[in-house]
């Protein structure tokens, strides 16, 4: 053969794949050529690259494809992220929406004796400086009806503000008194107590405000705190100002944040309490504040 001549390179590659014969050398040039300078190097048209590849001869608008490698962890990140958006989507449309109950409702003080008129149990009317908490107090024969019921005896999930069956609705005659309410998922109820928890400005500044048809009750808050159910955070009867006075220095000094207040045996006090709705099932939260003004109708 002459070197010049030209080759049927379908016709060359059929002859070296018979395998009774050696591939011609015109085949072997022509092929080894081939891979040395590809006429289209790897990486092309979405076919993929290597590290060190030389695409000096590609097209002057040629990108190298990349391809996205996502490690196990980060598909299990990325998971738990959309199933969390997913779930508080979720929650708040089924508050806000399908259960519009379940929202605290925000009702004008001015209307307190109408509530009263309709359900005799609402006799006060409670707000917390700092916070949202702003509703009507309900009291009734005990201390359950009002956690599945709202203030217009209406079921809810919400319950109502209500306090404790043991005083009186004469705040003036307690030495402690005790107010409940739920810590609702959409911060409502007495779930923003628990901004005292964090908030120690809010702490120093904290006020209690609950006003009856007789009078305005004004609390300093002087200490917030968990408290186990049983832990007799919540008694109203002492044996005598000496036991008083070690219940109120004793809640003192279990708050997380200090102030200085004069407690004796003078002092009435209140205390709000609610549920810290977390694995800790059995903790209540608690805020104390101390009577510090009354202002008369």
């Amino acid at each position: 053969m002459k070197n010049n001549k030209k080759y049927d390179i379908d016709d060359l590659l059929k002859r070296a794949l018979r395998k009774d014969e050696t591939p011609p050398p015109e085949l072997i040039q022509t092929v080894g050529a081939r891979i040395a300078r590809p006429q289209t190097p790897v990486g092309y048209a979405g076919i993929g690259t290597s590290v060190g590849r030389d695409f000096s001869d590609a097209p002057q608008n040629y990108k190298p494809v990349r391809k996205i490698k996502f490690s196990f962890n980060t598909v299990v990140a990325i998971t738990i992220t959309l199933i969390f958006i997913t779930c508080t989507v979720f929650a708040t449309f089924y508050l806000r929406v399908l259960n519009p109950d379940d929202v605290g409702a925000k009702i004008d003080k001015s209307e307190m004796k109408q509530l009263a008129n309709t359900n005799p149990d609402v006799f006060a009317w409670i707000t917390v400086s700092g916070t949202k908490i702003d509703y009507p107090v309900v009291q009734t024969k005990d201390n359950d009806f009002y956690l599945r019921f709202g203030y217009n005896k209406e079921e809810s999930r919400s319950g109502a503000i209500f306090m404790d069956y043991r005083n009186s609705k004469n705040l003036s005659e307690n030495r402690h008194t005790i107010f409940y309410g739920h810590n609702m998922l959409d911060r409502t109820m007495f779930s923003p107590l628990i901004k005292f928890s964090k908030n120690e400005e809010l702490f120093k500044n904290g006020m209690i405000e609950i006003i009856t048809n007789e009078a305005i009750y004004y609390y300093k808050i002087f200490s917030v705190h968990e408290e186990e159910p049983t832990s007799g955070y919540i008694r109203t009867n002492f044996y005598n100002d000496e036991d008083y006075v070690g219940f109120l220095t004793d809640m003192k000094s279990r708050s997380i944040f200090e102030k200085d207040v004069t407690l004796d045996a003078d002092s009435k006090i209140i205390t709000l309490s609610t549920c810290v709705n977390d694995i800790r099932v059995d903790r209540r939260f608690v805020v104390q504040g101390v009577l510090v003004d009354v202002e008369y109708s």
